[in-house]
């Protein structure tokens, strides 16, 4: 087997390093869905458990870094771990279509665990079990998007434990 000489695996690692750019900075907001398969209710009227999470997760974590990033204190980083998720209402199946129906006896519900670093590198984790119920605190669907319950809880919460 012939050797390759040291100033070309020199020059392709360098021709590498240059291609790849600089580093991405980090996202101080970590949001990570734990065994999601087995989450209740993540799921869209008309669609599969596993195509609405395809959809449905990537929104909610996009959801969840914009918003902490509005309450998180500077130099401070938030890794969420979602474990459970139950959205609001249930799907109704009729012979016509599948619906998602919405009442107060199906109060979405969350369920997370959450470790906050702040600027000195002090961490604090906890765990919370978020409830809420439809239509009860004021949330606005059509600025929500999918999971509008949902999100307004984890939103709640988001503005009264980082500030």
């Amino acid at each position: 087997m012939k050797s390759v000489p040291a100033f070309v695996v020199a020059a392709l690692g360098l021709a590498t390093s240059l291609s790849a750019g600089p580093a991405p900075a980090s996202n101080p907001i970590t949001v990570e869905f734990v065994r999601p398969d087995r989450f209740v209710d993540v799921q869209q009227s008309g669609t599969s458990r596993e195509m609405s999470r395809d959809v449905l997760l990537p929104d909610l974590r996009r959801f969840v870094q914009q918003e902490a990033q509005r309450f998180l204190p500077p130099g401070t980083s938030l890794k969420i771990f979602i474990t459970e998720i139950d959205d609001a209402g249930h799907i109704s199946f009729n012979p016509r279509r599948e619906l998602r129906v919405v009442s107060q006896a199906y109060p979405a519900r969350v369920e997370f665990n959450w470790e906050l670093r702040d600027a000195r590198g002090q961490v604090t984790r906890g765990r919370e079990r978020l409830v809420q119920r439809s239509g009860e605190a004021g949330e606005r669907p059509e600025f929500l998007g999918a999971m509008p319950t949902v999100k307004f809880a984890l939103q709640q919460w988001l503005r009264q434990n980082l500030r």
